[in-house]
């Protein structure tokens, strides 16, 4: 579904904090056996919204199956699975001040209110002077998170005297050692983040609404509303979109040119079996949520494409190595992301349980046609292995 409200109010002509803040809220270690039967996928629209409402973003869209609800949010994303809930917002939004809330809502379907584990995971930002409370800087947002989670760990991957590491806080899983080691043998888990900057000027200008059209192929129709959505944002009573047909699969302009810059930039060749939710903002930015149909697992892009501040982050937990529908044998390479970008830089975060690494952890290639790597570090955090690299062009 498609809030049309929210999807017509949008502009993105300033400066942008690109890189996000991505929580993550485990309420069991598998979605089986949920409370009110459905677990987290009980709650409501309006409840998240009013999490949201917190975090300072709206939902501009919704698209889901029987095992993930995926929010394309103002500010990037949130996914709901019965067990687990994933918060990925962008700008200068308060996601730490969902947490209560999260867990307010999580106890109303019948969850304890000790989450299971918790994640919660940044790269350096851009423009950190323009954070608010309680993320004006890491020690304050892990001062924030100790206040919810006595047992917290927090860390700084990298180099910590360049702006390129990366930010991690862990919540010990509630359960005791015994357990923990019968859900490590058990648990398949796997989250792989690229994240980039200094994004080629070429690849930028496919995020660019104004240059999207004819060079993208787009249809008559499609091209016609995009005429109609550029020529209204030069009026500066309209800061987005206005409505387009209803013979669209999408309702509003953004979702239209959200599905032209999907489909010719190449994000919808990278999992060709995905159902994918994009938007592309006046004047320019870009966000979809994605998921395999009949499955769990996700993947979400975001793009701020200006110059000043250019920044593309791309996240799946969909296995590096995995078989499709027709039983063929996929393993995704760093290229098949960042050739869509080009990056200057970007950092990997392979982020897997003990059994998932067990049997993966050499399945995604550190390496990239054209670019050098510089850094590569592995973590070992008891049922989960972390491996980080960055990357130069």
């Amino acid at each position: 579904s498609v809030n049309h409200r929210e999807s017509v109010k949008l502009d993105s002509s300033d400066a942008f904090e690109g890189p996000e803040k991505l929580l993550e809220v485990w309420f069991a270690p598998f979605p089986v056996d949920m409370p009110n039967g459905t677990g987290l996928l009980s709650i409501s629209r309006d409840q998240w919204e009013s999490m949201l409402d917190l975090v300072q973003c709206k939902v501009l869209s919704v698209v889901s199956n029987n095992m993930l609800r995926a929010f394309l949010l103002s500010e990037s994303s949130m996914f709901v699975f019965p067990h687990k809930l994933i918060l990925k917002t962008c700008g200068t939004t308060t996601l730490l001040v969902g947490i209560e809330r999260i867990i307010e809502l999580a106890t109303s379907v019948g969850f304890s209110s000790d989450p299971y584990q918790l994640f919660y995971s940044r790269k350096e930002f851009l423009f950190p002077d323009r954070q608010l409370h309680p993320h004006r800087s890491w020690e304050e947002e892990v001062s924030h998170l100790d206040q919810y989670f006595p047992d917290g760990a927090a860390y700084s991957i990298g180099k910590v005297n360049s702006p390129h590491h990366w930010h991690l806080y862990m919540k010990n899983a509630s359960c005791s050692p015994t357990e923990a080691s019968e859900v490590i043998d058990e648990l398949f888990d796997e989250t792989l983040e690229i994240l980039m900057t200094d994004l080629s000027r070429t690849k930028c200008s496919n995020f660019f609404a104004g240059r999207i059209g004819a060079a993208h192929k787009a249809t008559a129709e499609e091209t016609a509303i995009i005429d109609d959505a550029i020529v209204s944002s030069d009026d500066d009573s309209i800061n987005s979109f206005g409505p387009c047909t209803d013979s669209l699969v999408a309702h509003d302009s953004g979702h239209v040119l959200g599905n032209v810059v999907c489909r010719e930039s190449g994000i919808a060749n990278i999992y060709p079996e995905a159902i994918i939710d994009s938007f592309t903002f006046l004047p320019c930015g870009y966000s979809c949520n994605g998921f395999i149909p009949d499955s769990d697992k996700y993947l979400t892009i975001h793009v701020t494409p200006e110059e000043v501040c250019s920044y593309a982050s791309f996240e799946t937990n969909v296995p590096v190595s995995a078989t499709d529908s027709t039983g063929r044998k996929t393993t995704l390479s760093l290229n098949d992301v960042v050739d869509i970008f080009l990056p200057g830089r970007f950092s990997v975060t392979l982020f897997q349980s003990k059994r998932s690494a067990n049997k993966r952890l050499n399945s995604l290639k550190l390496t990239a046609a054209g670019y050098t790597r510089v850094d590569r570090i592995v973590h070992d955090f008891g049922g989960y292995e972390l491996v980080y690299a960055d990357f130069v062009r």
